[in-house]
């Protein structure tokens, strides 16, 4: 399965002026990609509404064009926009284009897909059929669907060897390689900020478990009048581990505000979770639960086997 546009997903952006027909009010500059037949199929964007672009299409029929989720949204709300038209080339009543167009009709809604960045919210984008734009004298980029990835490759540069000899397959690149090449930057920071956070995680363990056996040993005498006049080594167990956990409490309260701040600062490097992401926010929460009592157990446990009569100085 294959098919071709003149710019894929993630490859960059070609704003081109087009309007509603008789809206000259919902006019603009959204993406314009031109098309074969069968490429929503090879890339895996699903029809939302109505239908793709077919052999009917390039045999001469009307001029058709789909749209975005995105631009369907902008332009006509919740109604739907099949039937409607579009105008390339026109902006606010007025031709922009180099080549007068005649209105489109909108055939099919198709999913939303990046544009140049993953961090940015889809934008309203028209794919047209490349038959039907005599137009356009750009380049096209393939896109090939198969069942052996790593074999792919060489089979297409020998299948267009034997169709055209003169014809050149500039670059081969699977798709995970494109998305992993947009994605470097954020993957990066997520293990510079994990890496911190790792160390923090360490350092507030430390700093818990220091403070706790500090707070022993210098109440020795204490733990050890409660010991002697029948207290439970329990309830001291108990008494060190809660001092623990209020201390971890206590830090994770306010972490729990600077972090929902910086995720407000940094949103725009994320992809695929909410500044506010709950699971998240449960997880690290259940985790420095765990490291909190952990910190706290050895001190506690340090406690509860004080030696009363070593600790009250009695021979």
């Amino acid at each position: 399965m294959a098919g071709a546009a003149s710019m894929i997903p993630l490859a960059g952006q070609n704003n081109y002026p087009m309007e509603r027909l008789g809206h000259s009010d919902q006019s603009g500059g959204p993406q314009l990609r031109v098309v074969t037949r069968g490429y929503f199929e090879a890339i895996g964007m699903s029809i939302r509404d109505g239908r793709s672009l077919s052999n009917a299409d390039a045999r001469g029929g009307a001029q058709a064009i789909v749209i975005s989720e995105a631009l369907a949204r902008r332009w006509w709300g919740t109604a739907s926009p099949l039937g409607d038209h579009i105008v390339l080339g026109r902006s606010r009543g007025k031709d922009l284009g180099e080549v007068a167009e005649p209105p489109r009709e909108i055939i099919g809604v198709v999913a939303d897909t990046k544009t140049e960045f993953l961090g940015e919210p889809p934008r309203p984008t028209a794919y047209v059929l490349y038959e039907q734009t005599l137009w356009y004298t750009g380049g096209l980029n393939w896109v090939a669907r198969g069942d052996k990835a790593s074999q792919l490759g060489p089979s297409l540069r020998d299948i267009v060897a034997e169709l055209d000899s003169r014809q050149r397959v500039e670059r081969l690149q699977p798709l995970d390689e494109l998305v992993s090449s947009k994605t470097a930057d954020s993957r990066f920071d997520a293990w510079i900020f994990g890496f911190f956070a790792a160390l923090a995680l360490i350092v507030s363990s430390a700093g818990v478990y220091g403070l706790l056996a500090f707070l022993v040993r210098s109440q020795r005498r204490e733990i050890g009048t409660r010991l002697a006049l029948g207290a439970d080594r329990s309830l001291v167990l108990a008494l060190v581990l809660r001092r623990g956990l209020t201390l971890c409490l206590f830090g994770f309260v306010v972490g729990l505000g600077g972090a929902a701040a910086a995720g407000r600062i940094i949103s725009g490097r994320l992809f695929g979770v909410q500044p506010l992401d709950f699971p998240t926010y449960v997880g690290v929460g259940a985790a420095l639960l765990i490291v909190g009592v952990a910190a706290s157990y050895f001190p506690a446990r340090l406690a509860a086997n004080v030696d009363p009569a070593i600790a009250l100085g009695v021979d």
